[in-house]
């Protein structure tokens, strides 16, 4: 594919003016169904036609680099679109219930049981803090230390 030529308008415009004027001319000059004023009549006709053809092809040419940086943005988004990460777009498997062995149940526990800490990181999340220390705690697990992290909330946290 060659790259396209810029066009030259104003002189393809008097170029076609020419060739209109000398045909214009040629049938004046044969005295044949068409008269003089006729003929006259054709080259202003097409003179407006071909003003109005000349202004589309200046817009054209004023808006050509317009739509080359619009199509250059739309690659480049694409491209972009392409190399990012999808975040939010995940695919999951559907839930399958829990199916607990019944000699889990009959098991003891181990005694002393071991110890487990939990650190919940908190900012401006004080409306959800009680039901997650609610969640922790209605376990009952007999060694636990369970820590709530604010970082400086100034929400009802504290």
């Amino acid at each position: 594919m060659q790259p396209e030529q810029p066009i030259d308008v104003a002189n393809t415009v008097q170029e076609y003016r020419e060739q209109l004027a000398d045909l214009a001319n040629e049938l004046a000059a044969r005295n044949a169904p068409l008269s003089t004023l006729e003929a006259l009549q054709i080259m202003e006709l097409a003179d407006v036609r071909l003003k109005a053809v000349e202004d589309a092809l200046r817009s054209e040419v004023r808006q050509e680099p317009q739509m080359r940086s619009m199509r250059s943005r739309r690659v480049i988004a694409r491209v972009r679109s392409w190399t990012k990460p999808r975040i939010g777009i995940l695919r999951h498997y559907e839930p399958k219930p829990l199916r607990v062995p019944t000699r889990y149940l009959q098991t003891t526990p181990p005694d002393p049981a071991p110890s487990i800490s939990i650190v919940t990181p908190s900012f401006k999340q004080g409306r959800f803090l009680e039901r997650t220390l609610y969640s922790v705690i209605s376990q009952n697990y007999p060694a636990l230390e369970y820590v709530v992290q604010d970082g400086a909330s100034s929400d009802n946290t504290v």
